[in-house]
C-alpha cells in the first residue's frame, strides 16, 4: 500500500487521461445518442411537413402485415420507409464537421491543386448534401423517391457523408439504421402524431 504518496502507475494512468481520454471519449458521447435523437427528431418534421410522403409510408406499412414487433427482415420490404430515412440524413446531417483526412504520402493533386503529403483536408456532409451536380436542381427538397430506383440508389450513397466515407466510415452506421427505422415506426401511427400532421395541414 502507497501512503501519503501516488504510485507511479496512479500517476502515469493520470497523465494518458489528460491527455487522450477526454478527446477520445466525446466522440462516442457525440456519435451516439445526439446524432440519432437529431436524426429522428428531423424524421417525424419531414413526416409532419410532407403528409403525402406520411400517407404513402403508412400504406406501405400495413400492406406489409407487420408483427407485433417488426424485425429488420420485415422492414425490408418497405423501401420508402428506408427512403425517407436517407432522405433525410441527407437534408439533415446530424455531425456536420469536415471528416479531417490526412493527404497520404507523395501528395495529391485535387482539382488542379497540388496537396502536400500531411495536409489536412475534409469535406462538410452539408456542403456535399447540398451539391446540384450530385442531387439534382431540387437538392434542398425532400423526395424519399430519389432514392427507390436501386441502381440510382447505389450511385448517390457515394455521395452521402452522414456517416462518411471509406475505410474510416462511422462503425455504428448500421446500428443507427437499424435504430432510426425500429425506434421510429411505433411513433407514425400513435395519436399524437397525427394530431401534427393534421396540425401540419393547416
Amino acid at each position: 500500500m502507497f501512503t501519503g504518496q501516488q504510485s507511479c502507475l496512479h500517476l502515469y494512468v493520470k497523465h494518458l487521461s489528460s491527455i487522450f481520454l477526454p478527446p477520445q471519449t466525446n466522440i462516442p458521447s457525440l456519435a451516439a445518442p445526439d446524432t440519432a435523437s437529431v436524426a429522428l427528431r428531423a424524421i417525424l418534421i419531414n413526416l409532419v411537413r410532407n403528409r403525402e410522403v406520411y400517407n404513402a409510408v403508412m400504406e406501405e406499412l400495413t400492406c406489409l402485415k407487420l408483427s407485433n414487433q417488426p424485425t429488420w427482415k420485415e422492414l425490408e420490404g418497405a423501401p420508402l420507409l428506408h427512403a425517407i430515412v436517407k432522405e433525410t440524413l441527407r437534408l439533415h446531417p446530424p455531425a456536420g464537421f469536415d471528416l479531417p483526412r490526412a493527404v497520404p504520402a507523395g501528395g495529391r493533386t485535387v482539382c488542379g491543386h497540388f496537396l502536400p503529403e500531411g495536409t489536412t483536408v475534409g469535406m462538410s456532409a452539408w456542403c456535399v448534401h447540398a451539391n446540384e451536380d450530385f442531387w439534382g436542381k431540387d437538392t434542398l427538397e425532400f423526395k424519399p423517391e430519389r432514392w427507390l430506383d436501386p441502381e440510382s440508389a447505389f450511385k448517390l450513397d457515394r455521395y452521402g457523408l452522414s456517416f462518411g466515407q471509406g475505410a474510416r466510415a462511422c462503425l455504428g452506421k448500421n446500428i443507427a439504421m437499424v435504430q432510426l427505422v425500429k425506434v421510429r415506426l411505433p411513433l407514425l401511427p400513435s395519436r399524437s402524431f397525427l394530431s401534427l400532421c393534421r396540425r401540419g395541414d393547416d
